[in-house]
């Protein structure tokens, strides 16, 4: 089986795309689920602290409240 020059070239160059195509294919479905990890974790840290700065907030509302109330009482 002869193959000239130009049969050879085409091949490599299709074989070269197909692997190109596969990577590219291969890097993004992993691209995809570490960046999905990665922003899981970051959604719980972030939720954590702002969770944790609301339950902040609640608790200095309930301590005041009190307070504010007792200052608007007519003495």
């Amino acid at each position: 089986m002869d193959v000239d020059g130009s049969d050879f070239l085409e091949a490599v160059f299709l074989n070269e795309n197909r692997c190109q195509d596969e990577g590219f294919a291969e890097g993004k479905i992993v691209g995809r689920t570490r960046g999905l990890e990665a922003g899981y974790r970051l959604g719980c840290v972030k939720g954590g602290e702002i969770g944790s700065e609301l339950g902040f907030y609640r608790g200095f509302a309930y301590a005041c409240r009190p307070l504010a109330e007792q200052q608007q009482k007519p003495r």
